[in-house]
């Protein structure tokens, strides 16, 4: 089972664990297959989105607004696919192109795991395991747990020191939660 080799490396890359490299396969079709993990998890997204309405709904004592399973996956491609635009900006900038590949397979992993992790939290919700604020802390921590490891990843991978590194993180994060507004408000 590839998927839990590719937890490891991303526990690895993340931490201080030598040769993180050895759990990823950085071929270009490790590239592509990144890419397509990002569309996969697409529909925990509309789960995500859905469940949370219905919850937050039914706290208020309202009727729940129909979640369009269309807008959902095209504001979570656009937002997913934002950090590989910003990250080739970043590393033709800074001229590490050649770091690129590897930086991008392990964060869209990271990405992959954390989403299981909010959508976990999100039907440990709708099974009355834990409450609707405990769903919603968990998706915040994991997107605030992103900007630290994009942080991490900027460094230990992007080859950035850490105030550039911190520097890419916040573009990173600013463009995709700018990505997601916008969307939102436009899809309503």
């Amino acid at each position: 089972m590839r998927q839990f080799s590719y937890l490891i490396g991303v526990m690895a890359a993340i931490g201080r664990l030598p040769n993180w490299e050895r759990y990823f396969d950085l071929s270009r079709r490790g590239l592509k297959y990144s890419f397509f993990s990002q569309i996969v998890i697409l529909p925990g997204f509309y789960f995500i989105a859905k469940i949370s309405s219905e919850g937050r709904a039914e706290m208020l004592g309202v009727t729940a607004p129909s979640i369009q399973l269309a807008p959902v996956l095209i504001i979570g491609l656009v937002y997913l696919l934002s950090f590989s635009a910003v990250a080739y900006i970043l590393a033709m900038v800074f001229d590490k192109q050649n770091r690129f590949r590897a930086w991008t397979i392990v964060r869209h992993w990271c990405v992959v795991f954390l989403a299981g992790f909010v959508l976990l939290g999100f039907v440990l919700f709708k099974i009355n395991l834990i409450p609707l604020p405990a769903a919603y802390g968990v998706a915040f921590a994991a997107y605030i747990g992103l900007l630290f490891v994009d942080i991490r990843l900027a460094q230990r991978i992007g080859g950035f020191d850490w105030g550039a590194a911190t520097l890419a993180a916040c573009l990173i994060t600013v463009t995709g939660l700018s990505l997601l507004l916008t969307g939102v408000s436009q899809f309503g």
